[in-house]
């Protein structure tokens, strides 16, 4: 719709609760993988073994902290603007 400023609030709703859904299930990916990649935790060992957790705590574990704090954020912003419209409205 052109020219349209507002929202409906119940997908405002909805869209906030998925972003913080999906928060948590990048979270428990993160923490899954990284308890499975712990020295001891899985029967893997050699040269090989220690450049994939060197890059898993370096480049790969801090990019899904980063996208869940990036949903997280997203869903504080939805929120935000719900409210926000939410009172415009009254």
């Amino acid at each position: 719709m052109a020219g349209m400023v507002g929202a409906n609030l119940a997908d405002l709703d909805q869209l906030q609760s998925m972003f913080e859904s999906r928060a948590g299930e990048v979270q428990t990916l993160e923490t899954t993988l990284s308890t499975r990649l712990a020295p001891g935790a899985t029967s893997w060992e050699g040269p090989g073994a220690d450049r994939f957790r060197a890059a898993w705590e370096q480049e790969f574990a801090p990019v899904l902290r980063n996208l869940r704090e990036a949903l997280v954020q997203a869903g504080s912003a939805v929120a935000k603007y719900r409210d926000n419209i939410e009172m415009a409205t009254r």
